[in-house]
Formats: C-alpha cells, sequence, structure tokens
C-alpha cells in the first residue's frame, strides 16, 4: 500500500471516529426528527371484527375461532387441517 493510500485510508477512520461521537446518544444531532405514525395501526373493520368477537363471550372458540385457524393454516399450507371433508 502506498503511502497515499495509507494516509487516506487514515482520514477515513478519524472521519468515522468524528461521525461516532456526533451520534444523538453522544449528544449529537437527532438523525430523525419527525413525527413516526405509531405501530401498529388498526383500522375501525378491524377494531369492529374484534369487539364482535368480545361481545359474543366466546374468545377461544366459535366461529372466529374456527375462522382464523383456516386463515393461518391457508398461509402456513396446512388448510387441510381445518377444511371438513364428506
Amino acid at each position: 500500500m502506498d503511502s497515499q493510500h495509507a494516509l487516506l485510508s487514515a482520514n477515513r477512520l478519524t472521519g468515522a471516529a468524528n461521525n461516532m461521537n456526533n451520534l444523538a446518544i453522544n449528544g449529537g444531532p437527532k438523525a430523525v426528527t419527525n413525527q413516526l405514525p405509531g405501530w401498529p395501526q388498526f383500522d375501525d373493520k378491524a377494531i369492529s371484527a374484534v369487539a364482535e368477537v368480545l361481545r359474543s363471550g366466546r374468545v377461544n372458540y366459535g366461529p372466529a375461532r374456527t375462522e382464523w385457524n383456516l386463515r393461518r393454516s391457508m398461509r402456513s399450507g396446512r388448510a387441510d387441517r381445518y377444511l371438513h371433508r364428506p
């Protein structure tokens, strides 16, 4: 490695060290200054669906649980466990 290349590498390392000192956790400026949306976000349809299950009093069983199991199993490729066959 020639001396000019070594000097450039040393400057990069020094610059990286200076950047580390300027992190927000070390008193530097914040990287994100805008307000981020809260997560998770639920729409009215999702909230209504949950409220319907809670009002039914059948939280751990019943049609909503069966539908949830079926949807989950379809995503994982195991829908045959919940599909009724004649």
